[in-house]
């Protein structure tokens, strides 16, 4: 077995014959083949160890790279990462496999909300500007308005990321990404140097794995190590609570809201406080890569998938909207009460499974705030109760004079559009653009936007 510096010296050297037959480095060991180098991220004792080796039973990599000594043969040429090296050993394998195309810049976005609509609108202004470019995020690669390639987190891996900007990148001048708090604590992004980034906003979300607000703006704050030195990280005047925490960086570049002249003629998505903030963040991060954006380019922008997806049929309005965080559906609620205002507003949610469970009363306590009547049902309750996620969430609603419970989120839609009355304003938070229920490890066909869309045609029909 050879350790990461022997591995190292060899790729520098430029022989390619140390490296025999392999042609492809991958991440996924249903890829091993004899052309295939795998980077496996070992996980700690002896369980783990057994389950590598079963895979390897019908998988044979021509190469094997993991993360720890695993102590045993494993039956296949294998090379060992030291200690804290895997990101560093990565990104020298994915420079050899996967080069960084030259005349490539990259965007960033972190926050916890907003993320996806603020790359989405990046994109969207810098191909108004003449540029070549895609997005990577929660809605997979993006280009020309439509998803081309679904990956199904936030940030994709190491390995996968440099595959899509080596792919993508080889015919276009910026990709703009999302860089979840995740990501940038497990170096994803190790070794990607960006032009500028956003950081949108820090509220409440993903504390079942950073256990506290403190952790998680640490991680976040990583995004500082990936900006280059003469790059900005832009973040709307409108955070005081995080620029504040951010006074000690001399790149916190703070953003402006939009005069009232050019607020008036936004379409409604924007007029929102918190879509006005991603679409300056957007403006900024395309200006950063020269591009000047006027006025006329605001006009043509149209949401992203799932994001305050608005119908308007029979004097009755419905708002398909991702917000899944007590910020976002605090957000959105705000907005819908001031665009909205005297309306009735029905707000129609529920909190995902494993995991955070402490902001489930926080969001029952919002609801309760802005909405007249509240209906809490599934999200993707994974491998919990349903019924105990809903309990969580109604302990922080406490009296309200019009509340139901309605597991089934299908059922509960149904519920909820054929109860609107002429007037009435329903809010559908939680799903957005998903266009499945998780429930265990099964993914069930459903979309609240398709259910809406159906309603509607019945109903005029």
């Amino acid at each position: 077995m050879k350790n990461d510096e022997t591995i190292k010296s060899l790729l520098r050297s430029g022989d390619a014959r140390q490296l025999g037959s392999i042609k492809r480095l991958d991440w996924r060991m249903e890829q091993a083949k004899a052309d295939v180098l795998i980077a496996y991220q070992l996980a700690d004792g002896a369980e783990a160890l057994q389950k590598l080796q079963a895979r390897l039973h019908n998988a044979k990599p021509g190469l094997l790279l993991v993360s720890r000594d695993p102590g045993v043969e494993l039956g296949c040429p294998t090379w060992v990462a030291r200690e804290n090296t895997w990101p560093e050993l990565l990104h020298t394998l994915c420079d050899r496999f996967y080069p960084f195309p030259s005349r490539l810049k990259l965007l960033a976005v972190t926050g916890t909300n907003g993320k996806t609509t603020t790359a989405d609108l990046a994109l969207q202004l810098g191909v108004a500007g003449g540029l070549q470019g895609f997005s990577i995020g929660t809605l997979g690669v993006r280009q020309e308005g439509k998803t081309i390639e679904e990956f199904g987190l936030t940030t994709p891996g190491q390995i996968q990321l440099r595959q899509m900007l080596a792919h993508y990148g080889a015919h276009a001048d910026f990709a703009v990404m999302e860089a979840s708090s995740h990501a940038l604590e497990q170096e994803r992004v190790y070794g990607l140097q960006f032009v500028s980034a956003a950081w949108t906003n820090l509220t409440q979300d993903h504390l079942d794995y950073h256990k506290t607000m403190g952790a998680y703006f640490e991680a976040k704050r990583r995004i500082f190590n990936y900006v280059k030195k003469d790059g900005l990280v832009f973040v709307p005047s409108g955070q005081q609570d995080l620029i504040a925490r951010l006074s000690g960086s001399s790149q916190v570049k703070q953003v402006e809201p939009l005069s009232a002249e050019i607020r008036k003629d936004l379409p409604v998505f924007f007029k929102a406080r918190f879509n006005e903030e991603n679409l300056l963040c957007a403006l900024k991060l395309v200006e950063a890569l020269g591009i000047a954006v006027t006025p006329s380019h605001f006009k043509k922008l149209q949401p992203p998938p799932g994001r305050f997806y608005i119908r308007e049929w029979n004097g009755k309005t419905a708002i398909v909207d991702f917000a899944h965080t007590p910020d976002a559906l605090e957000n959105i609620l705000r907005a819908v009460k001031e665009t909205f205002s005297n309306q009735r507003i029905i707000v129609l949610f529920g909190c995902g499974g494993d995991r955070d469970r402490t902001k489930r009363p926080l969001m029952g306590k919002i609801a309760a705030q802005f909405a007249d009547e509240i209906i809490v049902t599934s999200d993707n309750p994974r491998t919990e109760d349903p019924e105990r996620i809903i309990q969580d969430i109604v302990d922080g609603v406490g009296h309200h004079p019009s509340l139901r419970r309605v597991v089934d989120r299908p059922a509960a839609v149904r519920v909820a559009l054929a109860s609107l009355r002429t007037g009435d304003v329903l809010v559908m938070a939680g799903k957005g653009h998903e266009d499945y229920i998780l429930k265990g490890t099964t993914k069930v066909p459903y979309s609240d936007i398709a259910e809406l869309d159906g309603h509607i045609t019945q109903e005029k029909g």
